[in-house]
């Protein structure tokens, strides 16, 4: 008699939240995915043998062939189909307004999904690179395919303060000109920014042929105005307050907050570009799912 499988449980912020440090998420958070593939219609993402290239320091050594080294005495790596030398920015919004939310912040959210997809790029022998930015770029470290990379990536991470006010354009279009070949670009941020601005600079990757994924971050208390009367709200970028009534303008903060999200999903999609709205409480492995299924896509 067949043993009944396992429900597949989601796995949130609020699961590792035990794991001290980055690199624990995100181990958790992969591996966790990975297994799921197993049993998932996509474990055929796994790619198939194609060549061998020569060893260079910093490959993963369990790609080594051990039996063209015992026929050659020399060191060679097995490369698949899939190994197409892709490129992958990873573009990370660390301004002020990231670090909204508790016990963990929206930037806390998208430092685990970065880390996350550079940890699988580089298991799938791409290259991953971190951005990040609040009204410019403030960090930059290029794609590279080197196992130990995500890691590096890992750390700057964890000491980054979100800090400064949010020019989600001007970081677009300062990058768009920064890259200088074709690769895949992944924005993470909570997209608190002008609307037409931040897509005038998704239109800049399109223009050079880039493909983008953009995972628009939010925390669940910014979904719907809590059930009180008198509320101040502070700008964490510029501290400017402002008490209201939450009863006299919910409704319309929420048909707002709605318009939002459907106007990035309707215009990102026609411009042929991937859109997720990630609530910080949500599935981490949806992301991952995201960003595989682009993957597929792509020569």
């Amino acid at each position: 008699m067949m043993q009944k499988a396992e429900p597949f449980k989601p796995i949130t912020l609020s699961d590792l939240v035990l794991f001290d440090t980055l690199d624990l998420k995100v181990r958790q958070v992969v591996e966790g995915f990975l297994l799921g593939l197993h049993s998932s219609p996509y474990h055929g993402f796994s790619v198939e043998f194609s060549r061998h290239r020569a060893y260079n320091p910093g490959d993963d050594i369990r790609h080594l062939d051990w039996k063209v080294y015992g026929r050659t005495n020399r060191y060679y790596i097995r490369q698949y189909e899939q190994d197409t030398n892709l490129s992958a920015y990873l573009l990370v919004d660390s301004s002020r307004s990231m670090g909204f939310g508790k016990p963990f912040s929206k930037f806390t959210a998208a430092s685990v999904i970065a880390a996350s997809l550079a940890s699988l790029l580089v298991r799938q022998n791409d290259a991953a690179g971190l951005c990040l930015f609040q009204d410019k770029l403030v960090n930059f470290m290029p794609p590279k395919a080197i196992p130990s990379y995500p890691v590096e990536m890992m750390k700057v991470l964890s000491q980054t303060v979100v800090a400064g006010t949010t020019s989600t354009a001007s970081a677009l279009h300062q990058l768009a000109e920064t890259i200088k070949h074709r690769g895949l670009v992944i924005l993470i941020s909570d997209l608190w920014d002008d609307q037409k601005d931040v897509l005038n600079g998704i239109r800049h990757f399109r223009h050079y042929g880039h493909e983008v994924i953009v995972i628009h971050v939010w925390n669940p208390e910014e979904m719907a105005l809590k059930a009180r009367r008198k509320t101040e709200f502070i700008d964490m970028e510029t501290k400017e307050r402002i008490k209201v009534d939450n009863r006299k303008i919910k409704e319309e903060y929420e048909q707002i907050r709605s318009a939002l999200q459907e106007t990035y999903l309707e215009t990102l999609g026609d411009m042929g570009v991937d859109y997720l709205f990630f609530r910080t409480d949500d599935d981490l492995r949806t992301v991952l799912m995201t960003y595989l299924l682009k993957r597929m896509e792509l020569p």
